[in-house]
This record gives structure tokens, C-alpha cells and sequence, in this order.
């Protein structure tokens, strides 16, 4: 199983675009506004933010698939990138 700092991790305004923290207010990931727009800015840190939901649905999914013994390639590609 890959190490990840724990979620949920949540997306916080500051002058220079968003910062991602963790629940134990760490800094995960910072996303400024640079040259680009707010919006892709704004959904790449929501995006960001999500990482760790997104990662444990992926972990239930795989398991699922044990338990039913259901054959399909996408559950396959999930199973490889946990």
C-alpha cells in the first residue's frame, strides 16, 4: 500500500491562488494563479484535494471485485495502479 499524508485534504484560498492542507493543517499542495485563469486554478486544487477519497473509492472498487470474483480489465488497471 503507497504512503499518502491522510484525508481529507481541503482547498483554501490565499492572495496567490490555493493551498491544499491536510486535517492536521499541513500543507499537501500549493496551486497560484500564476499566468493561468482562477477557474482551472480553483479545479485543479479541488482536484487535488480529492486525492484521498479518490484513492480509498479506488481501494474498495478493487476489493469489491475480490469479493464478487468479477472479471472485467477495468478493475484490472485499478488493481495496478494501487
Amino acid at each position: 500500500m503507497n504512503k499518502h499524508t491522510p484525508g481529507p485534504w481541503s482547498a483554501h484560498y490565499n492572495n496567490e491562488g490555493l493551498t491544499v492542507f491536510s486535517p492536521d493543517n499541513v500543507t499537501v499542495a500549493y496551486v497560484d494563479y500564476d499566468e493561468c485563469e482562477e477557474r482551472p486554478v480553483e479545479a485543479n486544487a479541488h482536484l487535488i484535494a480529492a486525492a484521498p477519497a479518490m484513492y480509498e473509492a479506488l481501494v474498495e472498487m478493487v476489493e469489491l471485485r475480490k469479493q464478487l470474483a468479477i472479471d472485467h480489465p477495468h478493475l484490472f488497471v485499478g488493481k495496478a495502479v494501487l
